[in-house]
């Protein structure tokens, strides 16, 4: 039972029903509460448990309720490491682990503790690489690293690490060229490289580089206007216009206050 209103409310989450899929996930996690899952190690019931805590407190962060989210992000955190240790040649559960850090990352860059989150966003990124390696014809670790990658760029962003922060943003738009180019088609391929053609763009600005700062921008935007009209685009459109929107803000900003000492803000 407990799987079914995760699955429920990931569809919920899917469709903008933002507060009905918040209902589901903790009704999920009451079988935890109230069953047999607190006494329980069993991988199974473990992973039930763990994936409503985590889509959960993932939820919650996006929607900026990161207080709420914290005490799931920690209990998230906490059973992919356990089950990791328990289960060392459980490659399911050492993935787990790699989203967890991630997700605590997340958790750590909404309270602006900027130090901590780069500090989990390396690690995921190191085991998703890990995974990568082991495992080229699976395209989704590249993408979680490339997507990871934004983050941590990000982030030594707001620590002042511009250098490092594109590096990082620089290795992801390698990683999601190269899915792109593999799977053209892949809506989610090409808004990632967007938007972190995007993040680029920001950085070619702290570098008082204008010029390829508009560049990064432009080609970020030409590339989701032309994912607009496709069957994938329709499908993510919010998200699309959003990006979108975002670009052609900056573009103004840039076209307007080149000279100025302005921070554009991050997608």
């Amino acid at each position: 039972e407990m799987g079914a209103y995760v699955k429920m409310a990931s569809v919920a989450r899917d469709e903008g029903r933002v507060d009905q899929a918040i209902k589901m996930f903790e009704q999920a996690i009451q079988f935890d509460v109230l069953g047999d899952a607190g006494n329980s190690t069993s991988p199974l019931v473990m992973w039930h448990v763990y994936n409503a805590k985590f889509r959960l407190a993932d939820l919650l962060l996006d929607i900026g309720r990161k207080e709420e989210a914290q005490a799931n992000v920690v209990a998230a955190v906490g059973i992919a490491d356990s089950m990791s240790r328990a289960y060392p040649d459980d490659k399911i559960w050492q993935l787990r682990r790699a989203f967890a850090r991630q997700l605590s990352g997340k958790s750590a860059a909404a309270k602006q503790d900027y130090k901590t989150a780069c500090k989990e966003f390396k690690i995921a990124v190191a085991e998703f690489g890990e995974f990568s390696r082991n495992a080229p014809d699976n395209l989704n670790h590249r993408l979680n690293q490339g997507y990871t990658l934004g983050w941590l760029g990000k982030c030594d962003r707001e620590l002042s690490r511009p250098d490092a922060a594109h590096v990082s943003f620089v290795e992801a738009r390698s990683i999601l060229s190269e899915l792109v180019a593999q799977e053209p088609k892949n809506t989610e391929y090409q808004i990632e490289l967007a938007r972190i053609g995007s993040l680029i763009g920001l950085s070619y600005y702290d570098q008082m580089d204008y010029e390829s700062a508009t560049n990064s921008f432009r080609a970020s935007q030409h590339r989701l206007e032309a994912l607009r009209g496709s069957k994938g685009g329709r499908a993510m459109a919010r998200e699309i216009d959003a990006l979108i929107d975002y670009n052609n803000a900056r573009l103004t900003l840039l076209d307007e206050r080149s000279r100025a000492n302005l921070d554009l803000g991050g997608p």
